[in-house]
């Protein structure tokens, strides 16, 4: 059976913020998913805007594509 992937995207989320409130215990539910599942940091693309990279995500190409 295929593995099944949820991606969660937090728009202005910098990944500082995230692993600061789960080290403070703020953001429970985050800590839970990161804990019992994977977290990693990515690379976005240029410019970082959110639809130019969801449409990265989603399309495994860069904007100039």
């Amino acid at each position: 059976m295929p593995q099944k992937l949820v991606l969660i995207v937090i728009d202005g989320l910098t990944p500082a913020m995230l692993e600061r409130a789960v080290e403070r215990g703020t953001a429970p539910a985050l800590a839970f998913l990161a804990e019992h599942g994977s977290y990693r940091r990515a690379v976005t693309t240029f410019p970082s805007l959110t639809p130019v990279c969801l449409s990265s995500l989603a399309t495994g190409a860069h904007p100039d594509v």
